[in-house]
């Protein structure tokens, strides 16, 4: 099988630009030069974001010169076509899949396949502490009693339509802030030179530091996570943490709710936790204490 072609960007050397050779090429322009800076890259995308990043003028959006060999590619293999059952569908579809934290919901692998449900058992069967990768983050889950999801987001016609996919699967996760752990070189530099700061949706535009009561805050949002923190180990029933309820009355009295209240009670279901408030007058009313944070003066 022919290899895979490699990129070599140079933004200090003897020619700076993008190489698609190294013997010959770019290896000439950075040997014996002092301090050259260069890098290779799976494609030529990736090599030209890299080298405008890098520039020594990176407000500029030139584009590098491209000192291409002119040597025809090695011709790749031609692909065996697949052989249809016997009632006329192709035997296998090949898959783009994510395996999903079951906790945070979030993302952690993308794949692809020809065989699903094979994939699966092999990630599930090959879950190992000792390793940096995904295999570490589906042995902690697995050891905390939980099985991390796995769901197909696109299906192709060839491996090779998979592989495409896979990688814009990832950029598609890079660009919400999302790491995955894929291994190959390609992947990596992706969300290397395209990651950007994870949004945290649940964050007030403008937040900035308060008091409550006593309880000074560096924002809305540290107080809002703190509750959370709480309510997520806490058991279902009245409150009786002292300071915890100090701070729920507080928000409740300078949020305006209606009503006096003599307790506040932790409800739980499968899916989220929530607190109600339990008026002197003998009504229960549900708490947005979420909403009412965002409302804080």
């Amino acid at each position: 099988m022919a290899k895979k072609p490699k990129f070599y960007a140079v933004v200090h050397g003897r020619k700076p630009g993008i190489f698609n050779s190294w013997e010959g090429g770019a290896r000439l322009s950075i040997d014996r030069f002092p301090e050259a800076k260069h890098q290779s890259f799976a494609t030529l995308e990736l090599a030209e974001e890299w080298y405008r990043q890098n520039t020594p003028t990176p407000g500029s959006n030139h584009s590098p010169v491209l000192h291409f060999s002119t040597q025809a590619p090695a011709q790749q293999p031609t692909a065996t076509p697949q052989q249809p059952t016997l009632d006329g569908v192709v035997a296998k579809d090949y898959v783009v899949y994510l395996i999903i934290d079951p906790v945070t919901e979030e993302p952690f692998y993308v794949g692809q396949t020809g065989d699903f449900e094979g994939r699966q058992r092999g990630h599930l069967g090959k879950a190992n502490h000792d390793c940096k990768r995904a295999a570490a983050k589906i042995a902690q889950i697995l050891d905390d009693g939980m099985t991390p999801a796995f769901k197909v987001v696109e299906t192709c016609e060839s491996k090779e339509a998979s592989l495409e996919a896979e990688t814009r699967w990832i950029e598609h996760c890079t660009a919400r802030g999302i790491t995955v752990w894929n291994r190959t070189r390609e992947h990596r530099q992706i969300q290397a030179l395209r990651m950007k700061p994870k949004i945290e949706f649940d964050r007030i535009i403008g937040d900035g530091p308060l008091t409550l009561g006593p309880y000074p805050y560096d924002s809305r949002f540290e107080l809002k996570s703190k509750l959370n923190a709480f309510l997520v180990k806490s058991t279902q029933g009245a409150i009786q943490l002292h300071m915890a309820t100090e701070k729920l009355r507080l928000i409740w009295k300078l949020t305006r709710q209606a009503g006096e209240v003599s307790e506040f009670r932790i409800v739980k279901n499968a899916s989220k936790h929530q607190i109600e408030a339990v008026l002197v007058s003998g009504s229960t009313v549900n708490f947005d204490y979420g909403a009412a944070i965002d409302r804080l003066p």
